[in-house]
């Protein structure tokens, strides 16, 4: 349960189908406002509440407030009726204050995306960070080796504005992103790597943070 203002966003998901396999929907949203204090919790009535999915197993992982409703980040397994590239990829929902679907995306390549962590600029875009098993499809940039640390930048249409995958030889854990006030994104994880964009290792899974700029150049890269 997440609390946003004045606000619970709750996601919920999991439904058993026929065959006893279980899918699960990407989830169901629903906004329980209040006029009492947070501790009055049985004053809460449901404003509404909504379900989004597909066929194919689903997850949310992650919720960003927009000025118009909400941006939901997730990801989908093998949904190739959404576009999806194949194996497990990025599902992006927007929805408006009311639940009503304005759009839905798929992003990744034919190797496995899991996703991590999703934010909003000022300007109206959104950058998530990614790990990468892909170098096709959306992950233009390639792929270092084993996995990448892939941090996409889109505009409020879903449409890509850039991505880069970011790493080394090795594997790479982890694509948390945070705004920082000068408009730069620091970006954290954890790296076996000790080449490409990893400047160093102290010994197998080290902690690595990035700051690079709203274009995705690397401004520091210290593990």
């Amino acid at each position: 349960m997440y609390l946003y203002g004045i606000q619970f966003i709750v996601l919920l998901a999991n439904i058993t189908k026929k065959q006893a396999f279980t899918f699960s929907i990407f989830f169901i949203l629903l906004i329980l406002t209040f006029s009492q204090p947070s501790h009055a919790q049985n004053n809460m009535q449901i404003s509404w509440q909504a379900c989004y999915g597909t066929e194919w197993p689903d997850e949310a992982k992650s919720i960003v407030a927009t000025e118009d409703g909400y941006l939901i980040f997730g990801e989908v397994y093998y949904d190739i009726t959404m576009g999806g590239n194949g194996d497990q990829d990025i599902l992006i929902y927007r929805v408006d204050s009311t639940g009503n679907m304005m759009w839905s995306k798929t992003y990744g390549g034919s190797g496995a995306e899991y996703p991590n962590d999703i934010i909003a600029d000022n300007q109206g875009n959104f950058y998530f960070g990614t790990l990468s098993y892909s170098d096709d499809g959306n992950v233009q940039s390639g792929n270092h080796g084993e996995a990448d640390r892939w941090i996409v930048k889109i505009d409020g249409e879903g449409n890509i504005i850039w991505e880069h995958s970011y790493g080394g030889s090795g594997r790479e854990y982890g694509g948390y992103v945070k705004l920082l006030k000068n408009g730069n994104i620091l970006t954290y994880g954890a790296t076996t790597s000790s080449d490409g964009d990893v400047p160093v290792n102290y010994g197998y899974l080290d902690d690595w943070l990035m700051i690079i700029t709203p274009e995705g150049e690397i401004v520091q890269s210290r593990v």
